[in-house]
């Protein structure tokens, strides 16, 4: 598991290639929102979350972003527990079996 720093994370959200998308979800329209995105990046699954909390919108974003092996991802699936989030961890599971 590998933690980018934001820099990594603000140069990834800019130029993420649509092939590499596998998962993305958003939370309902709020001015408390969420996001999570799974990249597959070659021999490794790069997770982005960001959330906000104003009215501006996503650009605001504050995001996170973590790479894991396949095995690694399938373990930190299980903690994941926003709506969102358990809607992308189902089916990243049916993708990872």
């Amino acid at each position: 598991m590998k933690i980018l720093t934001k820099s990594e994370v603000k140069s990834l959200v800019e130029s993420i290639p649509a092939r590499q998308i596998l998962f993305a979800a958003t939370s309902d329209q709020d001015y408390d929102m969420s996001r999570t995105i799974i990249l597959d990046t070659d021999k490794s699954y790069t997770v982005i979350k960001g959330s906000h909390c104003s009215c501006y919108g996503f650009d605001e974003t504050e995001w996170d972003a973590t790479e894991y092996t396949g095995e690694e991802l399938g373990k930190a699936l299980e903690g994941w527990t926003l709506d969102e989030e358990k809607v992308v961890a189902t089916l990243m599971r049916k993708y990872l079996a």
